[in-house]
C-alpha cells in the first residue's frame, strides 16, 4: 500500500491532490500519490506558507497569479512618506482615509456636511446618513435632501502621488526552504515509485520537512546549500524568471534537489546518500507571469544536472551579486508591467469619464477632454504632490 512521503504512517490522500510547486507561486501541477490529509494541512499552515509569505511583495508588484487563477497577495498597512495606504495587486496603492467619512454640523444656521467616498453608491448612501443625522427620516424627504444636496453642493477629487514602498525580500525565510525540499521529494515520488521514496534512504531528508525549526538550524545545514550562480541556457518560452523544480541522481544512486526561485536564487538538498535508482532525473519549471506556459519531463534542464548541482561540494567561491542583478532585473520586469498597466487602467478610466459614444469618431473636444483628464491623473505622480481638482457630481443622481 502507497504511504505519505512525509509521515509513512498514513496514505496519500485522493481527495487533497498535492501541488508540486506550491499554488501560490503559480504551480498547476498536482499528484495524489504523496501527501496525506494531515501532513498536507501542517505544512500548508507552515512551511508553505512561509514560503509563501517570503514572496508575496513580488507577487504583488509583478501582479503574479495562482495557479488556481487568484490574484497576486494584497499588502495591507503600509505606512511610507505619510501615507498610509493598502497595496493591490499589480502595486496599486490603495489610500487609506483618514477620520470619518461622514461629518455633519450647524455652522452660522448653515449646515456644513462632510462627506468622504471612494465611489458614487458610497457617496448617495452617506448623504442619505446625513439626512438621518439631521432628523429627516420619511424615504421621500430623504431623496429630496440628496436631490438637492447634489444640485447645489460642491465636490472635490483628492489625486495622491503613487506612494515610495520599500520592502525586503527574504530567500528562505522561516521554514520556506522544508516547503522547497517537499516539493523535491513530491516530484521525485512521481519518477520513482513510492516505496522507493517511503525508504529509511529518505529519512534524514523527512526530519527535516518536519522540524519545527526555522530553515537555519544547524542541525540540517549539510542537506541544504544556496546557489548564486546564473541560469540562462534555457528555452526563452519560460521567459527570463521561471520557477525551476529539478531532481536527479547519479550512478552511485546519491539524489540531489535543487528548486530555484524566479530564477533569482537556488536552494539544492540532498535527499539520499547512495543506493537510490541510478541515473534518472526529472524537473518541472513553469512561467510565474503565465502559468499556463509549464513543463515536467525527465531528463535536465539547461545547464541544471546532477554534475552542475554537484559542483557545490566543493564550496564553490560564488558572487551573491548574480542574485542581486537577478532580482534588479525581475524588479525591472515587473515594473515595465505594472507601468503598462497603470496607463491603461488611466486611459480606460478617462475614456469613461470622457463619456464618448461607442464608435464615434474622436473630435477636437474629446481629444482636449480626454488629455485633461489624463493629465489630471498623471500629474500627481509625476510631481510627487497631491492635487485636489473639482469633481462633478452629475453622475451620482444616475
Amino acid at each position: 500500500m502507497a504511504l505519505c512521503i512525509i509521515c509513512k504512517a498514513a496514505p496519500p490522500d485522493p481527495k487533497k491532490p498535492e501541488h508540486i510547486l506550491l499554488n501560490a507561486l503559480g504551480g498547476r501541477e498536482k499528484t495524489t500519490k504523496a501527501l496525506c490529509s494531515r501532513c498536507n494541512n501542517v505544512l500548508g499552515s507552515g512551511a508553505d506558507k512561509d514560503l509563501a509569505d517570503s514572496v508575496q511583495f513580488l507577487r504583488n508588484i509583478a501582479n503574479l497569479k495562482s495557479g488556481t487563477g487568484n490574484s497576486a497577495p494584497m499588502i495591507r498597512s503600509i505606512n511610507s512618506e505619510g501615507i498610509k495606504f493598502n497595496l493591490e495587486s499589480g502595486a496599486k496603492p490603495i489610500l487609506k482615509s483618514n477620520g470619518s467619512s461622514l461629518s455633519v454640523e450647524k455652522v452660522d444656521r448653515r449646515i456644513k456636511v462632510e462627506i468622504r467616498a471612494s465611489n458614487a453608491d458610497q457617496f448617495r448612501e452617506l448623504l442619505k446618513g446625513a439626512a438621518r443625522k439631521l432628523g429627516i427620516y420619511d424615504s421621500q424627504e430623504i431623496e429630496k435632501f440628496v436631490s438637492h444636496a447634489l444640485t447645489n453642493g460642491k465636490a472635490e477629487r483628492r489625486l495622491s502621488p503613487c506612494p515610495v514602498v520599500n520592502q525586503n525580500f527574504t530567500f528562505g525565510d522561516g521554514k520556506s526552504k522544508q516547503s522547497m525540499a517537499k516539493s523535491c521529494l513530491a516530484l521525485w515520488n512521481e519518477l520513482v515509485d513510492n516505496e522507493e521514496v517511503c525508504s529509511s534512504r529518505y529519512d534524514l531528508l523527512r526530519s527535516f520537512i518536519q522540524t519545527d525549526e526555522d530553515s537555519g538550524s544547524h542541525s540540517h545545514l549539510s542537506l541544504c546549500e544556496l546557489d548564486y550562480r546564473e541560469i540562462n541556457d534555457y528555452d526563452k518560452i519560460f521567459e527570463s524568471h521561471p520557477n525551476i523544480i529539478w531532481v536527479g541522481s547519479n550512478g552511485s544512486g546519491r539524489v540531489l534537489g535543487y528548486f530555484r526561485l524566479y530564477n533569482i536564487i537556488g536552494c539544492r538538498f540532498e535527499l539520499a546518500q547512495k543506493e537510490a535508482p541510478p541515473n534518472r532525473s526529472i524537473y518541472l519549471v513553469s512561467n510565474p507571469f503565465n502559468t499556463n506556459i509549464r513543463k515536467i519531463q525527465e531528463g535536465n534542464f539547461g545547464q541544471i544536472s546532477f554534475e552542475w548541482l554537484e559542483k557545490l561540494d566543493r564550496k564553490l567561491k560564488q558572487d551573491p551579486e548574480n542574485s542581486t542583478r537577478s532580482l534588479q532585473h525581475f524588479l525591472s520586469v515587473a515594473h515595465d508591467r505594472t507601468r503598462d498597466d497603470f496607463v491603461k487602467d488611466i486611459v480606460y478610466k478617462a475614456w469613461n469619464e470622457a463619456d464618448i459614444p461607442e464608435g464615434e469618431c474622436l473630435t477636437h473636444d474629446h481629444v482636449k477632454i480626454l488629455s485633461e483628464k489624463i493629465a489630471i491623473r498623471l500629474i500627481p505622480s509625476f510631481i510627487r504632490k497631491p492635487l485636489t481638482v473639482p469633481l462633478k457630481i452629475k453622475g451620482l443622481t444616475q
